[in-house]
């Protein structure tokens, strides 16, 4: 439906926000991708420039992940780094992962 999507994709631009003012101007986004037909996911990918890491967020299912990729590529999930809750919904969740 119309409004779902709306409310979608104004929930990704909270996210978004979080990002935004977690990491001000040391984060880039670089690309956002939503597919909410197919349950719920969304991704933003953003280049941290103090060490140019990529951060891709991930939400599938109504869960998300925080992938680390170095400038070589090696790639980390931050759940596999520190535990945090990661259900999306809860915007404390993305909050507190962020600051880990």
């Amino acid at each position: 439906m119309q409004s779902d999507r709306i409310d979608n994709s104004a929930f990704v631009d909270k996210v978004h926000e979080i990002f935004v003012t977690t990491f001000g101007e040391d984060m880039c986004l670089n690309k956002r991708a939503e597919a909410f037909d197919h349950m719920g996911w969304f991704e933003l990918r953003y280049n941290y420039i103090p060490l140019d890491y990529n951060i891709v967020f991930e939400n599938d299912r109504g869960l998300f992940s925080i992938y680390i990729y170095d400038e070589e590529g090696a790639m980390n999930n931050l759940h596999g780094i520190v535990k945090h809750e990661n259900i999306t919904r809860r915007m404390e969740n993305i909050e507190n992962a962020l600051i880990l």
